[in-house]
C-alpha cells in the first residue's frame, strides 16, 4: 500500500514538468497556425502569440513561469471582451440572458 501512495505521489508530482514541456514544445506554433487559418476564411481572431502573421494580437504580460501564464493571459482576455462590448454599446457587467440572484440566508 506504501508503495501504491509513493508511486501516485510521484506521478502526480510529475505533472507539472509535463505541461511545462508540453506548452514549450510548439503548442504555440500551432495555436498560431490555426489562427491564422481561421483568419484566412475571414474570421476575426485574437491572440496572445507573437508568432501568427493573420490574427490581432492582444496586449499581455507573460508570467515567468509556463504554468502561471494562463492566469495573466486571460486579463488580456477580459480586457478584450469589456473592450468589444462597450463598442457595441453593451454594458459587460450586465450581459443579457443572465439573471444572477444572491440571496443570503
Amino acid at each position: 500500500m506504501a508503495d501504491q501512495h509513493s508511486d501516485m505521489r510521484r506521478e502526480i508530482l510529475e505533472i507539472p514538468s509535463a505541461v511545462e514541456r508540453l506548452l514549450a514544445d510548439g503548442a504555440d506554433a500551432c495555436r498560431s497556425a490555426v489562427a491564422d487559418e481561421l483568419a484566412g476564411k475571414g474570421a476575426e481572431v485574437f491572440i496572445t502569440s507573437g508568432k501568427s502573421a493573420a490574427a490581432r494580437q492582444l496586449a499581455h504580460v507573460r508570467s515567468a513561469h509556463p504554468l502561471a501564464d494562463p492566469l495573466s493571459l486571460i486579463v488580456s482576455f477580459y480586457a478584450m471582451v469589456e473592450r468589444i462590448a462597450t463598442e457595441r454599446g453593451i454594458n459587460p457587467d450586465t450581459p443579457r440572458h443572465l439573471k444572477k440572484v444572491t440571496q443570503t440566508t
